[in-house]
């Protein structure tokens, strides 16, 4: 990326090819100088002191550099110019352009990608086009599907690997389960259950999921996925208020089994400023909790809408998978069930 000019009057304003305009106050500019002596670009660590700096800092000379490639700042408490790259301000750059959302919300009749394990690569390997269009397809949809997987634990270790890295929990890092009346989770049943978050009980519930089918032997057990999105949306249009209650209201999630006992609190809908980030939702695992009872009424009024709408098969879907058959999923967006 490369810049068209600069303005300098009270803050660096710095215009870009087709009209975009963004502006980085001189204080944002020194504490994220990429200079030897203020950044450590082997360890992608900042070295500056920034309680130190002068909150009204200027710089003493800008000029910008040759094609619009960067912009070249002497600070007064620096020996020698601070380069910022065009690139670099470019992706900080605070616009409609960096808030517009790279997902693409669905309802039931989604066709996701299929992908096979051995056309996403091994770990350490350029990455091949194959890989890039999961990737892709993980950051547009929030889930793919796997196709042609060993079934062992080694693959999804393998696909763990491709979008980032096994996170331990009270149940294991990567465990297989099939129904098992012994143990006290839901999950080890044969009965339906009803799409939900996981970890709604962590205080940083998992992000990336995958379920892998080992073996199968029997009849229903259908996968179910909802975008978390999409019903976010819907309810943020027509009932602006229960999505302000979803936002504002926390839940308690309660695990309790097994010898462990763990307690966390999360809004149904969080945002970073009108970005949706998280939909974390779990009726089975929400906790008893008594607000007041005006609070508790929307609370309950909240529930009773996004609920209906993750229930509705309209907003579902869902498939049958067979042995080899893996769905990688975002637990922080699509909710997940089963018949």
């Amino acid at each position: 990326m490369k810049f068209e000019r600069i303005e300098t009057t009270d803050a660096l304003v710095v215009h870009w090819p087709g009209g975009e305009t963004s502006s980085y106050s001189y204080l944002w500019l020194r504490d994220n100088a990429r200079d030897e002596a203020s950044f450590d670009s082997r360890s992608n660590q900042r070295r500056v002191f920034t309680a130190s700096l002068d909150p009204d800092i200027r710089p003493d000379e800008i000029s910008a550099a040759p094609g619009g490639e960067a912009v070249n700042i002497q600070w007064p408490d620096s020996e020698a110019p601070t380069a910022y790259e065009a690139d670099f301000l470019y992706d900080f750059r605070q616009s409609k352009a960096t808030t517009t959302p790279a997902y693409k919300t669905w309802d039931g009749s989604i066709t996701p990608e299929r992908f096979e394990l051995a056309e996403l690569g091994a770990t350490g390997q350029a990455a091949s086009e194959e890989y890039v269009a999961f990737l892709a397809a993980m950051q547009r949809d929030g889930f793919a599907l796997v196709e042609d997987c060993p079934t062992t634990e080694e693959s999804v270790e393998q696909l763990a690997a491709a979008v980032g890295y096994v996170r331990n929990s009270i149940f294991g890092g990567v465990w297989s389960f099939e129904a098992d009346a012994a143990m006290d989770d839901s999950a080890y049943s044969n009965e339906s259950l009803r799409p939900h978050t996981d970890g709604t009980y962590t205080l940083d519930p998992p992000g990336v999921q995958i379920l892998l089918c080992m073996a199968k032997n029997g009849t229903g057990g259908e996968s179910i996925l909802v975008d978390g999105f999409r019903v976010a949306e819907q309810v943020r249009s027509e009932q602006p208020d229960v999505f302000k209650h979803l936002s504002d209201l926390t839940i308690t999630g309660s695990y309790v089994g097994d010898g462990e006992h763990l307690s966390a609190h999360h809004p149904v809908f969080r945002s970073d400023g009108d970005t949706l980030v998280q939909v974390c939702f779990n009726n089975y695992d929400r906790a008893p909790m008594k607000l007041p009872e005006d609070k508790m009424r929307l609370l309950y009024e909240g529930i009773r809408v996004v609920d209906n709408l993750f229930n509705a098969e309209a907003m579902q879907w869902r498939y049958t998978l067979q042995p080899g058959e893996a769905i990688v999923f975002d637990n922080w967006r699509l909710l997940h069930g089963r018949t």
